[in-house]
């Protein structure tokens, strides 16, 4: 059996209790809650760090937040040359890469664009402030800038994310026969809180009695959700649902509506802290399964590429297609265990630097101190379960 098509949605700022399947009522996303029935959903799962470009880090290389070269959230520090990324470990392994969405590890001419980390497009933002703005003059694919007419001078034609997803949806049938892998970054619902009037996922929110920030979020997360179905659907539709696995993770901090107004209703989240993870099913998968171990950000790099029978290396070649041409990253009969469910759970239940970081942080300001949020670590629980990495 081929290796799994592997596609990682990590959408910006939205917090634990932001969907149906985590105890969200007043905001409907039936898809992700479908994904979450029919797959996994994990309960304590926890961010590569408090911020958002670190823990972007910690999910591509598998370092954590002390070892990991991006710790600041500038947006323009950038990934080191020669930095093993989850990209380039795929691409080892046969893959086809591509990026849609809010990258935030390298601006372009610099060693950490996309392309330089193993991606073979990228198309979107490169410097994630950037990515605040919905309606940009530009995005960037592969090093280039792409203008956006209507968008020039303050116009406001052009929404960002529906070309981001439709051009990922094009590259998804493109690589149709596989394997890929497909990384959505998606800026939503990240502020500003910007989304089309017209857009149809915003009109059950209209006349919701909310501050209007609150409505326009609720329309951003209703927007991921319809996406993710579109997306489902076209797997379905080009016969590779059960031979790809799709991951939605979520971001590091709550947004700002969250903190003032009904849709706090349900769990509390914090800055760093226990986000939401679901995966949809396949094959080598058992499904409708709720995981409570403790699972993070920087396990995604070591089961994607154990799933992937990708073999961690020290040295790089030169292009995403020239690493690709030394492995075929097929595996024998008697190595398909390395694709047992094991592995398509994507996040191990480690006890790694990143989770404990996360886990020992208290929340502050408008936030109760919820012991149901942040399990009760000290420094000794923590030794002698961090990952070496």
């Amino acid at each position: 059996m081929r290796p799994p098509n592997i596609i990682l949605i990590v959408v910006d700022d939205l917090g634990f209790g932001g969907l149906g399947c985590y105890g969200q009522r007043l905001i409907q996303t039936p898809h992700l809650d479908r994904m979450a029935q029919e797959g996994m959903r994990f309960e304590q799962h926890y961010a590569g760090s408090g911020v958002c470009a670190p823990s972007r880090a910690v999910l591509l290389t598998g370092k954590h937040a002390g070892h990991a070269s991006v710790r600041g959230n500038t947006g323009g520090i950038p990934l080191p040359e020669g930095e093993v990324t989850l990209a380039t470990l795929l691409s080892q392994a046969g893959y086809a890469c591509g990026g849609f969405g809010k990258w935030g590890l390298g601006d372009a001419g610099t060693p950490g664009a996309p392309e330089r980390q193993g991606f073979d497009v990228f198309f979107g933002y490169y410097h994630q402030i950037h990515a605040h703005d919905y309606f940009p003059e530009y995005l960037w694919r592969n090093g280039a800038k792409v203008p956006l007419t209507g968008n020039e001078g303050g116009g406001r034609q052009v929404y960002s994310h529906y070309l981001i997803f439709a051009e990922m949806l094009r590259w998804i049938r493109s690589h149709k026969d596989g394997p890929f892998f497909c990384y959505a970054p998606w800026t939503l619902p990240h502020g500003r809180y910007e989304i089309p009037a017209d857009e149809p996922a915003l009109r059950g929110y209209i006349d919701r009695p909310w501050p209007e920030t609150a409505r326009i979020y609720a329309g951003m997360i209703s927007l991921i959700d319809r996406c993710v179905g579109e997306l489902l659907a076209l797997l379905k539709e080009l016969g590779i649902d059960q031979e790809t696995y799709a991951v939605g993770s979520w971001s590091i901090s709550p947004p700002s509506p969250c903190r003032r107004c009904a849709l706090a209703r349900g769990r509390p989240c914090a800055t760093g802290g226990r986000m939401p993870l679901s995966c949809t099913t396949w094959p080598r998968m058992k499904g409708k399964e709720t995981i409570f171990p403790v699972s993070a950000l920087i396990s995604w790099l070591r089961r994607s590429a154990f799933s992937a029978n990708a073999t961690p290396s020290r040295r790089r070649s030169s292009s995403p297609s020239e690493r690709r041409g030394g492995s075929s990253g097929s595996t024998s009969d008697g190595d398909d265990r390395r694709g047992a469910a094991s592995v398509a759970v994507c996040c191990s239940a480690l006890w790694c630097v990143a989770a404990c970081y996360s886990a020992l942080q208290r929340p502050t300001g408008p936030f109760p101190q919820s012991a149901d949020l942040f399990p009760v670590l000290d420094a000794r629980q923590c030794a002698g379960r961090l990952c070496p990495v």
